[in-house]
């Protein structure tokens, strides 16, 4: 019996751009081993790998660079914003260059937005704060610290909601931008490097199926939208502008923001080092058994 290939799965609407023609059928695996999709917020993907649960799967960028010797990046794959991108947001009592001492709260679902906050706070404004780890949640009236950091779908309802007016909102990719002047990687997607030493092709074959997804979700977006509708319960228009402030590619100038990430993290003790970065072959990946329906 072919044991199938476990391909991890973002649970916020966030990646469904890439990964939503193969969740619905649309795009065909082809001949090969069957796909269990396993969905998990980014932390959990995160530890799902490096126990051996996960042969491919999304990461959040900083877990890829902890974990270079035993991950292998897949290429043309993140989830990425050249602006604000809505769903990675401070919440502060006061603005952000003024919480010198304060009390943060910060989400316990992913690592990468965690360390960007540090590297803001700490590098570009001097602030040097008590971190506190706990449950995200969307409720602002819950919250007791000074700021509270959210992410994903939570992040988005925290925003619409009400109780939002009593609070400062810093999207933090739109910091990064103003600061640095580049764009900000949140997650890439990799494969467990002994999967692909011992199954190349096969992670060739899933690669192949997450571009030819990627692609049909541009060509049905009101398919992505109603989807993401039924999941999230957020308006349509909503969603479709959160969507347009994301890219899903990995191109030269999205990777030169996160190897700027990385320094600043390594500077900071975040990272022991900056990764060196290890590619998945990218030549007749595209073509690679996948077909696509309607």
């Amino acid at each position: 019996m072919v044991t199938p290939t476990r391909l991890g799965s973002i649970s916020y609407v966030n990646s469904l751009p890439v990964d939503l023609g193969i969740l619905k059928g649309a795009v065909h695996p082809g001949p090969g081993p069957e796909l269990q999709i396993i969905s998990d917020v980014p932390q959990g993907l995160n530890a799902r790998v490096l126990r051996g649960e996960l042969d491919v799967t999304p990461v959040s960028a900083l877990h890829y660079a902890e974990n270079a010797d035993r991950l292998v990046l897949l290429p043309d794959l993140s989830v990425s914003s050249e602006s604000g991108v809505q769903s990675v947001l401070l919440f502060s009592k006061r603005p952000i260059a003024e919480l010198k001492e304060a009390m943060i709260r910060v989400t316990d679902q992913g690592k990468t937005t965690p360390a960007l906050l540090r590297i803001l706070l700490e590098t570009r404004y001097g602030c040097r704060p008590i971190y506190t780890t706990g449950a995200s949640t969307s409720d602002l009236g819950a919250v007791r610290e000074d700021a509270v950091l959210l992410i994903g779908d939570d992040a988005l309802r925290a925003a619409d909601s009400s109780a939002a007016k009593g609070w400062l909102v810093a999207d933090l990719s739109q910091e990064w931008l103003s600061w640095t002047g580049r764009p900000f990687v949140f997650a890439v997607w990799s494969a467990r490097r002994e999967f692909w030493e011992n199954h190349p092709d096969e992670v060739l074959r899933v690669l192949a199926l997450l571009l030819a997804s990627r692609c049909w979700a541009v060509e049905h977006e009101q398919e992505l939208i109603v989807e993401a509708q039924s999941r999230s319960g957020f308006a349509p228009e909503r969603l479709r502008r959160y969507y347009r402030e994301l890219r899903f590619d990995l191109d030269v100038n999205l990777m030169k923001g996160m190897m700027q990430y990385f320094d600043a993290a390594a500077r900071l003790g975040i990272l022991k080092k900056s990764p060196r970065i290890e590619w998945l072959p990218s030549k007749n990946t595209k073509q690679q058994g996948a077909t696509t329906h309607g």
